[in-house]
């Protein structure tokens, strides 16, 4: 025979696990929208990128790789961004937050722009960004409940993947190799015939 504090505790531990168990599908759902990290596509949008964003993805995409760019690497590089973003809106967020990032590790290191610190401070900048763990239960429950480790996580598994595919079907790599024309791109039909420059 339950007395009543027994009857009472009882009621009150059947309470909570009725609650439990109704809120466990709310738990996972929010679970599942925190630790989100694929592509949201969006709709078209032609309105123009902020030149100093742009500035910024473009001296990252270069140091991603490790190279200089030349003027008509920026340029080609700009266009692609451009495309990328009028066409699905759902990078705009992406590429704004990257700027941000790198341009505040870039200030908290060299107290500049990422765009205007040196070839070694880049590197040393991706080298770090790069090297932080973003997978782990340590880091999924950071995500939970911080916004900025969301956001990072999104990078390195989404807009990452997106400004390596920007370069790597760009004209930027094929001019390094000494290419004049490229897949896509009209050239002479007769270079073929002619030697060619060195292997670099």
């Amino acid at each position: 025979m339950l007395t009543r504090r027994q009857f009472i505790a009882l009621g009150v531990a059947a309470l909570m696990l009725g609650g439990l168990g109704a809120s466990l599908p709310k738990l996972r759902r929010y679970r599942t929208q925190m630790l989100k990290t694929r592509h949201q596509v969006g709709p078209r949008d032609e309105s123009p990128i902020d030149p100093s964003l742009m500035q910024t993805l473009v001296a990252f995409t270069g140091a991603l790789y490790g190279i200089t760019l030349v003027e008509a690497d920026r340029e080609e590089l700009v266009r692609r961004i451009e495309f990328t973003a009028v066409e699905d809106s759902g990078w705009r967020p992406e590429f704004a937050w990257l700027a941000k990032y790198v341009n505040d590790q870039a200030d908290a290191l060299a107290g500049k722009r990422f765009s205007d610190t040196s070839p070694e401070d880049q590197d040393h900048l991706i080298q770090s960004m790069m090297s932080e763990p973003i997978r782990g239960r340590r880091r999924q429950m950071l995500a939970l409940v911080s916004e900025q480790e969301r956001q990072r996580r999104r990078f390195r598994i989404s807009t990452l993947r997106q400004v390596r595919r920007i370069y790597q079907t760009s004209g930027v790599p094929w001019r390094r190799r000494g290419y004049q024309s490229w897949p896509g791109v009209p050239g002479d039909p007769r270079a073929y015939t002619r030697q060619g420059p060195d292997y670099a």
